[in-house]
């Protein structure tokens, strides 16, 4: 076996596949990217770019075939894909002729979510679980929710998480409440931007301001809701940010604000609480791993009272110290590293 096997990494253009990607880079040899766009922060000069989209009949077997004849030339060792939904299915369709071993990262929403909206996407996530030789999840409520869809026992399911980089990124702490999830109506921005109007309004907190970083379909709602809500003078959208700028507003912000419908343990959620945000989050059973409500942060009861307004007696050293300390000691990026290369070195021995 080699000790730096080639890496086939299929994954949607997004943060999270950068991440993997840093984790992974010291343990593999070359690796190419498939995915639905380039990622200008990555290193890697070969990537190939397709469309994983279901709804156009001809990415059947367009995409299959772009990433069959990516295998055939590549000839990777191992393939590793990203979420157990379109990505995965092109993907394990296009290697059922090879036969690569195939480690499979799920995020969340598709084990938590799509299985449970329809028939179809139930089959096909049950379809990707039945292909692939490892599993890798990143917290125990996902891996656990994954292991009940599995129905081959020899497939592990392994817990790995991205891991929270260390950084030196320094701020005076000002009043301000920083929210960086996606603007899709899963994660459910609008009832952030809410709850911030109800909390600047009603509690005595009008100078507050509220950082709205990210983007996607519902950004104009957002920001119209804003405005209708009258809190557009306090509220800064962003857009997306590069690690930097993200990492300057977590280092900034008192308080990080995170209400989806379904997640795994959020990579933004460890980020700010490395940087010592309290975190007002959804109350799910992977965040409630981080998140002992009204201990070291505050969980959303949807109850009348205000989460932000329930933090404020939080804001104080010792649990932002704490709350550092965990995700060092349990989620760095060497532990990750560790992590991640492990499950790549026993998948090709068990399929050697």
């Amino acid at each position: 076996m080699k000790l730096k096997p080639k890496i086939l990494l299929v994954g949607p253009a997004s943060p999270h596949v950068v991440a993997h990607y840093e984790r992974i880079r010291n343990c593999t040899g070359d690796v190419h990217l498939v995915s639905n766009a380039t990622l200008p922060p990555f290193e890697l000069s070969q990537t190939t770019v397709v469309d994983f989209g279901l709804r156009n009949p001809l990415n059947w077997w367009r995409t299959p075939a772009q990433i069959r004849k990516v295998i055939a030339t590549f000839r990777p060792d191992i393939v590793h894909v990203h979420q157990a939904n379109a990505v995965a299915f092109h993907t394990v369709r296009a290697n059922a002729s090879q036969r690569i071993p195939m480690v499979l990262t799920v995020w969340g929403s598709d084990i938590l979510v799509s299985p449970k909206k329809s028939i179809f996407l139930l089959a096909m996530v049950r379809y990707i679980l039945r292909q692939v030789s490892s599993i890798t999840a990143g917290s125990h409520h996902l891996a656990e929710k994954t292991r009940e869809l599995l129905s081959n026992p020899e497939v592990k399911v392994h817990m790995c998480n991205f891991g929270v980089a260390a950084n030196s990124t320094k701020a005076q702490k000002e009043d301000l409440i920083y929210t960086n999830r996606h603007h899709f109506p899963l994660y459910r921005v609008d009832e952030v931007i809410r709850t911030f109007a109800q909390f600047v309004q009603g509690f005595g907190r009008a100078h507050w301001k509220l950082i709205i970083a990210g983007d996607g379909p519902k950004t104009n709602e957002l920001k119209a809701l804003a405005s209708a809500l009258g809190v557009s003078d306090q509220c800064t959208f962003t857009g997306f940010l590069p690690p930097h700028e993200n990492n300057k507003n977590y280092a900034k912000a008192k308080i990080y604000a995170s209400f989806p419908e379904s997640d795994s343990a959020a990579i933004s959620l460890l980020e700010a609480m490395y940087h010592g945000c309290i975190p007002v989050v959804s109350n799910l059973p992977a965040t409630n791993e981080w998140v002992t409500d009204s201990e070291n942060g505050v969980v959303v009861r949807h109850n009348g009272d205000n989460p932000f307004e329930r933090a404020m007696p939080l804001i104080q050293e010792s649990i932002v110290v704490a709350n550092r300390l965990r995700v060092v000691n349990e989620v760095s990026t060497e532990a990750a590293e560790k992590c991640f290369c492990s499950v790549i070195h026993e998948t090709l021995v068990k399929s050697a």
